[in-house]
């Protein structure tokens, strides 16, 4: 066999090795599965195919820890045993606040309620590339707001006002967000001085100048008069102070 023979039968294996590469099966990646909170694996394949990769959603209960330590971006994963899931519940709540009017004679309450939700990781199928997510596994009623610490915060803040208990107690035990009037102050009076309405013309006679200036004193002008019994002024007592409240 000579040399353009040898090299012939060289090349045909070549392109015979080529062609078993091309058609060999791409390696097979791993993969991550959630099951009933458990976490799953698939171990990639012989071929050197891609380990998967966990990391955590957007919600804020979430936090997926691997050896103790939060996962704040994707980790490769090639042992499940040392991540573990941490869920924060979000608790129930009442709160409430109290707001004066500007001229001091109002005062509004507003309450705002919280349902309580209880919070699971959320089951996944086979990926290669994981995002925990969560599924919301319950829900609480919010608590009611006590009335009392109502009052005692109305009283470190001086309010006088009489309270209207009923519109209270209904805002603080109805659960559901609102703002109603619960105390309105007296406005105070003033006090007016006592005063004559005059109702008849009393300003009485005038003596007409006449021309030159002189005055003629036997002219005694319009003489006003009444009849027995025609009221000529009225009395308005006066009006005492009163206090606000």
């Amino acid at each position: 066999m000579d040399e353009l023979e040898l090299m012939l039968e060289w090349l045909d294996n070549l392109d015979t090795r080529q062609q078993q590469r091309l058609q060999r099966p791409a390696a097979q990646g791993g993969g991550l599965a959630l099951v009933g909170g458990q976490l799953r694996m698939k171990r990639p394949g012989r071929g050197g195919g891609k380990w998967p990769t966990i990391a955590a959603g957007t919600h804020e209960c979430l936090q997926v820890l691997h050896l103790g330590q939060r996962v704040d971006k994707p980790l490769v994963v090639q042992n499940t045993e040392h991540i573990e899931f941490q869920l924060r519940p979000r608790p129930a709540a009442g709160s409430f606040s109290l707001e004066i009017s500007p001229d001091k004679m109002e005062v509004w309450l507003r309450v705002e309620f919280v349902e309580g939700i209880e919070y699971a990781v959320a089951d996944s199928d086979y990926v290669p590339d994981l995002v925990v997510a969560v599924r919301e596994l319950g829900r609480q009623a919010p608590p009611a707001i006590d009335c009392a610490s109502v009052l005692a915060e109305l009283d470190n803040l001086g309010v006088k006002a009489k309270v209207d208990m009923g519109a209270l107690r209904a805002a603080c035990t109805g659960l559901r967000d609102k703002q109603v009037l619960i105390a309105k102050g007296i406005v105070p009076i003033q006090p007016v001085d006592g005063r004559i309405e005059a109702v008849h013309d009393l300003s009485g006679r005038r003596i007409k100048h006449q021309k030159g200036k002189r005055i003629n004193w036997f002219d005694q002008g319009k003489i006003e008069s009444v009849k027995p019994g025609e009221v000529l002024a009225y009395w308005h007592p006066r009006r005492r102070e009163g206090r606000g409240g």
